[in-house]
């Protein structure tokens, strides 16, 4: 495994236990799901499943459903949820995209929610999905769209606490990347997917409070920038952080998700 990979599964081992609480995966997974109609004769494979968000409802409908994940603590959270569920039919593996580990022509249906950015290679992710798909199956996959204009000010305000000519790591910048239709329609048809679909779908997630925000904003979009912040420069960032939440007049968030769907 590479260090890349090693850096996306530790960092997602480390949001693992806690990682189903963020809202804005549900906003456009069960619409997916159901824009598929998906059948009880159908295999379905969930790839960087994640904590569910996809598979579950998938497994509400199909005979078969598989998830895949890098990371060994979301898979860990994650199958222990599938019996909860009473999902006989469905399971979970630790497996790395690029190298999926199913014979040829598998499954009816691959999924990839909110995850082929983080891929190393997304390219020879892609080119595994087609393999493995059946012929005449299908790709669903989802990504994000531009941030909310809104709240693009966060942004600005973690970059006055790190240094000046500071380049942010792929790993962080990896949810703002392909987050334009025309950029995974490329990838889609380079992989060899002969018929290519694409819907843009929008949500607004609304917070609770500024701490509902400020929860999910530190435990995810920023744990990695903070965790390069000393002790005093981080509650100084918090502290502005808030201040500015406190002059919104409501704390709505627009999500914007691409659907990609296509055949081989």
């Amino acid at each position: 495994m590479s260090d890349y990979k090693r850096e996306v599964a530790r960092l997602f081992d480390d949001v693992a236990v806690f990682y189903d609480r963020l809202e804005m995966f549900t906003l456009f997974s069960q619409q997916l799901i159901n824009r598929l109609a998906l059948t009880a004769e159908m295999a379905v494979l969930d790839v960087a499943a994640g904590r569910g968000a996809l598979l579950f409802p998938a497994a509400q409908i199909a005979g078969r459903v598989i998830g895949i994940d890098i990371s060994e603590k979301m898979t860990a959270e994650t199958h222990r949820e599938i019996p909860q569920r009473g999902l006989t039919h469905a399971r979970m593996g630790v497996m790395d995209a690029e190298h999926l580990a199913f014979q040829a022509g598998t499954f009816d249906v691959v999924l990839c929610g909110y995850a082929l950015f983080f891929f190393e290679h997304p390219d020879r992710a892609l080119v595994e999905m087609r393999r493995v798909l059946k012929p005449g199956g299908r790709l669903a996959v989802l990504t994000w769209g531009k941030v909310d204009e809104r709240w693009k000010w966060v942004a600005q305000v973690i970059r006055k606490y790190l240094p000046p000519e500071f380049t942010p790591p792929r790993l962080w910048r990896a949810p703002g990347m392909l987050n334009k239709p025309e950029e995974v329609d490329s990838l889609v048809r380079a992989a060899g997917f002969q018929t290519v679909q694409q819907l843009t779908e929008t949500a607004d997630l609304v917070y609770a409070s500024a701490e509902d925000w400020w929860q999910q904003h530190r435990d995810f979009s920023a744990r990695l920038p903070t965790q390069t912040l000393s002790s005093d420069d981080f509650i100084r960032y918090q502290n502005e952080i808030f201040a500015h939440l406190a002059t919104m007049p409501a704390l709505t968030q627009q999500f914007i998700s691409h659907v990609t769907l296509a055949t081989p």
